[in-house]
């Protein structure tokens, strides 16, 4: 897969927080006080977490232990094309143990907030907001997906540079007046490296420009949604 033209001109370390101390009602009298709305993600595999995260297909087993996506810019949609919270790059380390981990957190304005988008982009040496993270992870230079996990026992590391922008719809939007609201993104990490009839893809025949590698790669892409998670437990509502 080719990546397109990296898409991100404002790169921040850490958070961005655009503070509002009050905005006006509908009916233009009534202040209504500005919200904290946070980011968290969680991850399924094949429903179970931890040393128990592995996928069966009928003739080979894959355990998953750890999983990490460079993101570039991760930012929260408004209906009205404000985006008032923005973050990145960062490693997103996914959690794996059944956990929804919290990851931002910002104080917006009111409003309607109907997407997240989140931009995936390689670590590149030559970037100098990507310095920083490599100095920490070495290991992801070139990639921002990386996997490490079992296959029938016996260890592997897949990587991959996917690039791109993927816009997670919020279905319903998020409403913000004056509350505080979480939004959960989730991998289903379980697919990834799953063929449509329950087949499991080796991760060492899933080369860049392999077609297994392709299948992967769309999955991967596919496996991300954003919802409302009140309650951050992984769980749509709360």
């Amino acid at each position: 897969m080719t990546p397109p033209t990296r898409l991100t001109p404002r790169r921040v370390v850490g958070v961005s927080l655009l503070l509002a101390a009050a905005a006006c009602s509908s009916d233009g009298t009534t202040p209504v006080r500005a919200a904290s709305v946070s980011v968290s993600v969680g991850a399924t595999v094949e429903g179970a977490v931890g040393p128990d995260a592995v996928a069966r297909g009928p003739e080979h087993t894959l355990h998953i232990d750890r999983v990490g996506l460079v993101v570039s810019g991760l930012e929260l949609a408004g209906a009205d094309g404000h985006e008032p919270l923005e973050a990145g790059p960062f490693l997103l380390d996914v959690p794996l143990d059944g956990t929804v981990r919290s990851l931002i957190a910002a104080t917006v304005p009111p409003g309607r907030y109907d997407a997240v988008r989140l931009e995936l982009w390689p670590l590149n040496a030559t970037e100098p907001a990507d310095q920083g993270l490599l100095v920490v992870h070495p290991d992801v230079e070139g990639l921002s997906v990386r996997v490490e996990g079992r296959w029938d026992g016996a260890p592997f590391v897949y990587g991959r540079a996917l690039g791109g922008v993927r816009l997670l719809a919020l279905e319903p939007p998020v409403e913000v007046w004056g509350r505080t609201a979480n939004v959960t993104l989730a991998l289903d990490v379980g697919s990834w490296f799953r063929r449509d009839d329950g087949t499991l893809v080796n991760p060492a025949d899933a080369g860049d420009g392999t077609p297994a590698g392709a299948e992967v790669e769309t999955r991967i892409l596919a496996s991300l949604r954003a919802f409302e998670d009140a309650d951050a437990d992984g769980v749509a509502g709360g």
